[in-house]
């Protein structure tokens, strides 16, 4: 019983470990959101995120669109489809959202990250 125990943990310790492998979360089956989500401060910071496929089954419809946005004092995102550019201007917290909408205007989904600037 002891090393069943013993092998269970071994095994959940070496996946947890695995995971932590990649800063920006490629390796990662539960982010949705890809790219750093803590970043260093050095008089202004950026980042690149996108949305994961491989994690999100999502077919966008013909004409559907991605909305992203950025929650936080002085950030600024610039999407481009499924990725986006962040630029902090201070540091702080964040949340970058990226919402999926369909050609009618409805939203399918929604997905977001915590990002800090330190």
């Amino acid at each position: 019983m002891i090393f069943l125990l013993f092998t269970i943990f071994t095994v959940q310790m070496v996946c947890a470990q695995s995971y932590n492998d990649d800063p920006y979360g490629y390796d990662d089956p539960y982010r949705t959101i890809v790219g750093l989500t803590s970043i260093t401060w050095n008089g202004s910071a950026s980042g690149s995120y996108q949305l994961w496929q491989p994690h999100i089954d999502i077919d966008l419809p013909s004409n559907g669109r991605y909305v992203w946005s950025i929650r936080g004092a002085n950030a600024y995102c610039y999407p481009n489809g499924k990725y986006c550019s962040v630029s902090f201007a201070a540091r702080g917290g964040y949340l970058l959202t990226c919402e999926v909408y369909d050609v009618n205007g409805n939203r399918l989904d929604s997905f977001s990250v915590s990002i800090t600037v330190m």
